[in-house]
């Protein structure tokens, strides 16, 4: 009896999984993605200019990007498994890959410090500005190139799930990173 019990809830744990059902069974799977960082998740410390200050929005120390960045994707983890109708309980996550370094923002209006070497970011005005490339070159008109960085995240689920259900959570993931938070994702969540 005990073991038509036990088996009565994995068919209900998985069937709860999502619908259609799809994909293979996974437990703890890693989403991997590459993104452009929001001002927030980036840092700068002053080299003792004083008209070179942090941009609007930055923070002054990698620990404080760092957390910025662990607190968004804690958040739209917690709101892809309220969305998709999942408790929060017995799930856990580990956030690796993503190490902001000291950059120096700087507005394209601003020609004195716009130069080669400095990272651009989106137009003000939106919810969120992203810090999405990097100028190159050594003499005006500088060049531009994508701000990329990665990053993984590693869940553990209370239960195995499809591929569908994952998938449905990192849609939710990706969009509130994006919406609320300005992630600009230069590819989609890859599940492994």
């Amino acid at each position: 009896m005990f073991f038509q019990a036990l088996f009565a809830f994995a068919l209900i744990a998985v069937a709860n999984s999502c619908g259609p059902a799809s994909g293979r069974l996974l437990q703890n799977p890693t989403f991997t993605f590459s993104f452009a960082p929001p001002v927030s998740w980036t840092f700068y410390t002053q080299n003792g200019t004083a008209t070179l200050v942090p941009y609007p929005g930055q923070v002054t120390s990698q620990a404080a990007a760092l957390q910025n960045a662990e607190q968004a994707i804690d958040n739209a983890i917690f709101y892809a498994l309220r969305e998709v109708g999942y408790s929060s309980v017995g799930w856990s996550w580990t956030i690796s890959g993503y190490n902001p370094t000291s950059i120096l923002v700087v507005a394209d209006s601003d020609t004195t410090n716009a130069v080669g070497g400095t990272y651009v970011p989106t137009l003000p005005g939106s919810r969120a500005t992203t810090v999405y490339a990097v100028r190159t070159g050594t003499a005006a008109p500088y060049g531009k190139t994508d701000y990329v960085n990665s990053l993984t995240v590693a869940v553990k689920g209370p239960t195995f799930y499809y591929e569908s259900a994952w998938n449905d959570l990192a849609n939710y993931v990706f969009n509130r990173l994006t919406i609320e938070n300005g992630v600009k994702f230069w590819s989609g969540i890859t599940i492994a």
